[in-house]
């Protein structure tokens, strides 16, 4: 990863959600990373983050988990 920032494996798996917000720190210090794929990783983990609340009410059929202070 830090030989070649800029190789297709290491920008694909920069948009996978576990590994986006370490994947993207490695290559923006050893690289220049575009502004698109900075954006579209934040809506990937945005999107992702709502689906991962809502799944397991989806599939046990309970109602949405809601956080209260």
């Amino acid at each position: 990863i830090i030989n070649s920032p800029e190789a297709l494996w290491v920008r694909l798996i920069s948009f996978f959600p576990p590994f986006t917000p370490t994947m993207m720190l490695i290559r923006s210090a050893f690289g220049e990373v575009p502004v698109w794929e900075i954006l579209l990783s934040i809506f990937v983990l945005a999107g992702f983050s709502i689906i991962a609340e809502n799944a397991p009410g989806q599939a046990l059929g309970l109602p949405r988990l809601i956080l209260a202070n």
